[in-house]
């Protein structure tokens, strides 16, 4: 069982920030959260990022999917500006 679920491989899922992350920033908003899973990591700037949880907005932020809030597992050790592109892998 075990080489079948590590066969599976996640569809990457990918946004924009919607403010910038500043070095020591503990949430992410982004334009659109639609996809993400309720924990894991994303890729910003180059650098991993784990996070332990997804709050979602009512708006869809114009995107077509919910905009909402990632937090952060750990201060983030990256900054990056609004519009920078953030994805799971």
């Amino acid at each position: 069982m075990r080489g079948i679920v590590d066969s599976v491989k996640r569809e990457e899922v990918s946004s924009v920030l919607s403010s910038s992350l500043s070095v020591g920033g503990t949430t992410m908003a982004r334009d659109s959260v639609a996809g993400f899973p309720t924990s894991g990591a994303v890729l910003v700037a180059g650098q991993a990022l784990t996070y332990t949880a997804v709050a979602y907005n009512d708006d869809d932020g114009g995107t077509g999917g919910p905009s909402g809030v990632l937090t952060l597992t750990a201060a983030s050790s990256v900054a990056a500006s609004a519009g920078a592109f953030v994805t799971t892998g």
